[in-house]
């Protein structure tokens, strides 16, 4: 990529990362009181990392996150437990943290972080997307849009699914509707992985597997062949199922 191009892109990126970035300290436990802040859904993440047990490879997260998806659990989790390696942040007790609620303050500010990069790297994936249709200008004003809607920035400091989801559908969608010019093997297996990464972020992102899909009939009908790529689309759905089962092995294991 040619960066001075595409600085617009990269101010662009800045701006929304620095946009999501201001809304990282609102409502943290020092302010509550307690171990939790003021959007009910940010302690359910928390609460189900401390039900599992490493040390006894149980990383079983409980039904309420399986509800929802785990790949932004399993992420939050793997980024505490890094900081706490690296002596960054003390996590240890639920009475631990209780009796600190700064450090309390700095898990929830770890796993908000999280969710600012991803919707800021949204803006840039949605740009990409634009591309492949509009022009330059047309394509960076469709993501500066989303850069300062407000409910994607609001959704993207806070600890919940939405910012690592949407960025992974967008990805998705890039490479679905590249399938329209180019029906590679690679475009196919690139669109299910990240569908599939989508998904288990948040089960919602279902929705998106209507872009591959439209973009395979559409080369099925216009070559008159009703099987016509079917290898390619297999393909893509045994790439999406392995993302699946890679971040969620306990749909296998409990069910």
């Amino acid at each position: 990529m040619n960066l001075k191009k595409n600085l617009p892109l990269v101010f662009l990126f800045l701006f929304a990362l620095g946009l999501r970035a201001t809304g990282l300290k609102l409502g943290l436990p020092s302010e509550t009181g307690g171990l939790t802040t003021l959007h009910p859904d940010e302690s359910v993440t928390f609460f189900s990392l401390e039900r599992m047990k490493p040390a006894e490879l149980d990383f079983y997260p409980g039904e309420v996150a399986l509800s929802w998806g785990t790949l932004h659990l399993y992420t939050t989790g793997a980024i505490l437990k890094t900081l706490e390696l690296a002596g960054a942040i003390n996590i240890g007790g639920r009475d631990d943290l209780k009796g600190s609620l700064g450090e309390a303050d700095k898990m929830y500010l770890a796993a908000r972080w999280l969710s600012v990069v991803f919707g800021a790297l949204s803006v840039v994936a949605l740009y990409f997307v634009g591309s492949l249709f509009l022009s330059g200008p047309a394509a960076l004003a469709a993501a500066a849009l989303l850069a300062v809607s407000q409910s994607p920035v609001m959704a993207s400091y806070l600890v919940k699914t939405d910012s690592m989801m949407l960025f992974f559908a967008l990805v998705s969608v890039y490479f679905s509707l590249k399938l329209l010019r180019e029906p590679s093997t690679r475009n196919y297996a690139l669109a299910g992985l990240f569908l599939g990464l989508a998904f288990i972020t948040k089960y919602s992102a279902a929705l998106v597997a209507f872009f591959p899909f439209a973009a395979h009939c559409y080369h099925a009908y216009t070559a008159r062949k009703p099987f016509h790529g079917i290898k390619k689309l297999l393909i893509f759905a045994l790439s999406g199922l392995a993302a699946f089962l890679v971040c969620n092995p306990y749909f296998v294991l409990r069910t």
